[in-house]
């Protein structure tokens, strides 16, 4: 509890964004602001499944059905004292669409709300929470219970129903004679299924990595390694893009950096927790003021930790995995990105000795590992040559993705190289030092072909190089 006076819903409505953390997960309960506890990942994943296909069954009945669904929308079940949930989803059938989409609280009661069982003060409070919105006039009520891989069913004047592995949703709660996804979809981390696709997206696979991404030099750039839990620039943001919580940020030149504020919004509009983005630190105040800006602009917090890097910072991700910040070359600040395995290893010196002599020496507070850094991944963003040539693991990774903006032997490399970009002759001078597994080369400008941009790399690169090199376009 924040507040010991009775609050009435429109006065809640209009101080929320000014309760901790945005007002997140706050509720108002009989008058007073109630504190409810996050949910955890599962929560965001249920929500983000069952909107990708509520977005799919309206985008198949185009014309034909008309309703829209809202996230984070307040509905007030109680008046007198007032009482207003946060439903994960709320969805309206009538009234103008979308009408609701920019209110704290609703003016009018959805059709249909969904509350995740994820949280065990939702989980506790959900025969109460139901009855409520019953009475308020909500007609039906979907609980996901990740717990129990089911999904309840609440109607008025009906029988629950518990949809388990392989039953259906019906989409007769919303429209006659219409299906969602099972169940099972809904509640798994992927669904089986395709995400949204709104922005283009390539993708390769390397041994046990997975490369996901798009990048031409003043369009967009955006990359991920779901295997690694990061991505690398937030041009542009694929909703699947989504649950990745870490991102790495070469430079703020737009077309690496402006949909910060869009996967920012979308983290917390599925409730999921705030993303940790690294990005050089001379940049990260002004980074701030454009977020603070876009605050006001949106009317919704946008919360995140920007974390600012240098040369020479080694960043610890989690005990297998660190991540090694070094200088490139652009015409704004800008760093690239090593990403090593660490292991622990049992030092030469030891090697030989039984179990129990190597528990004896720890025991007796003898350190007999040492750590062991692999490079897997090197990011170099927008860079001069000088960004490939700062680190010895830039060549040494197992797979390189750094930019080759320019191919043409017409384009003058004094030029390019002051614009902080880079020329395939400059891969060609360094052929015989890439140690890497996998080399992709991206950034492509848009005023030149792809399929030239092809040609050049068949004709020109030598044999011991083409065939590490993938060309991104």
């Amino acid at each position: 509890m924040i507040s010991d006076a009775h609050m009435t819903a429109e006065e809640f409505a209009a101080s929320k964004l000014d309760l901790p953390e945005g007002g997140r997960w706050h509720e108002l309960h009989a008058g007073k602001t109630v504190l409810m506890q996050a949910p955890d990942d599962i929560h965001g994943t249920i929500v983000l499944n069952l909107s990708r296909a509520m977005a799919e069954w309206f985008r198949r009945r185009a014309g034909q059905a008309v309703g829209y669904a809202c996230h984070e929308l307040g509905v007030q079940v109680a008046r007198a004292p007032d009482t207003v949930y946060f439903p994960a989803i709320s969805f309206f059938d009538s009234g103008t669409q979308f009408e609701q989409s920019d209110q704290v609280v609703a003016s009018r009661v959805p059709r249909l709300v969904v509350e995740v069982a994820s949280a065990n003060d939702r989980r506790q409070e959900l025969r109460t929470r139901t009855l409520a919105y019953m009475k308020a006039g909500v007609e039906v009520i979907w609980v996901p219970d990740p717990s129990k891989r089911e999904i309840q069913v609440i109607r008025k004047a009906s029988h629950t129903l518990a949809l388990g592995q392989r039953q259906t949703l019906s989409g007769s709660d919303v429209y006659r004679d219409s299906k969602f996804p099972s169940p099972e979809s809904s509640l798994s981390r992927s669904g089986g299924r395709t995400m949204l696709e709104n922005l283009p997206l390539q993708s390769v696979k390397h041994k046990a990595l997975t490369i996901e991404g798009y990048s031409r030099a003043a369009v967009q750039s955006y990359w991920r390694i779901p295997e690694l839990k990061l991505g690398f620039e937030l041009g542009g943001s694929p909703w699947s893009f989504m649950g990745t919580q870490t991102f790495f940020v070469s430079h703020t030149h737009l077309d690496h950096l402006a949909a910060l504020p869009v996967y920012v919004a979308r983290r917390r509009m599925m409730k999921m927790d705030p993303p940790t983005i690294y990005l050089p630190e001379e940049v990260v105040e002004n980074v701030t003021r454009m977020l603070k800006s876009w605050q006001r602009l949106d009317r919704g917090r946008m919360i995140c930790q920007l974390v600012g890097v240098k040369d020479g910072d080694l960043i610890e991700l989690s005990r297998e995995h660190k991540v090694q910040v070094f200088a490139t070359k652009h015409t704004v600040p800008s760093v690239g990105y090593i990403v090593y395995d660490s292991r622990k290893k049992l030092k030469p010196e030891f090697h030989g000795l039984a179990g129990d002599q190597i528990r004896d020496l720890r025991l007796s507070g003898t350190d007999v590992t040492a750590e062991t850094l692999t490079p897997l991944v090197c990011f170099t963003g927008d860079t001069a040559p000088a960004g490939l040539d700062a680190h010895p693991d830039v060549y040494n990774s197992q797979i390189l993705i750094t930019e080759m903006t320019f191919f043409r032997p017409e384009h003058r490399k004094e030029k390019i190289h002051k614009f902080g970009h880079m020329h395939l002759d400059d891969i060609l001078d360094r052929a015989d030092r890439f140690r890497n597994e996998l080399i992709i080369l991206s950034h492509l400008s848009t005023r030149t072909h792809e399929g030239l941009a092809h040609k050049a790399r068949e004709q020109r690169l030598p044999d011991h190089l083409r065939d590490r090199v993938l060309l991104w376009t």
